[in-house]
């Protein structure tokens, strides 16, 4: 039996139930990928965030359009996997006193 889910009861599951996901964009025309924690889901968005100084920021910055990849569960029959694809907004500081 398969659940349907709505965006935002699947968005509340990667928050909540995921947390951890792989965030993939490119340097300099190869990819790059950090695991990163999804922290809110707010207005139909899911955010991460990440220091301006990590190196990571930079390639999202430069290249923002990004696939968001993780899965929950133990074994092939017994797990839930997803990609999305997307596009990182530099928000600044606006929602941090939500996320921390």
């Amino acid at each position: 039996m398969v659940d349907i889910l709505t965006n935002q009861e699947f968005s509340d599951f990667a928050v909540e139930q995921i947390h951890n996901v792989d965030v993939a964009t490119t340097h300099h025309g190869e990819p790059s990928a950090q695991v990163c924690d999804l922290l809110l889901n707010k207005n139909g968005k899911l955010y991460i965030a990440t220091s301006s100084q990590n190196p990571f920021f930079k390639d999202l910055i430069k290249q923002p359009k990004v696939i968001v990849n993780d899965y929950k569960g133990n074994g092939t029959m017994d797990s839930c996997g997803f990609s999305i694809r997307g596009t990182i907004q530099n928000v600044g500081h606006e929602y941090i006193d939500e996320i921390f």
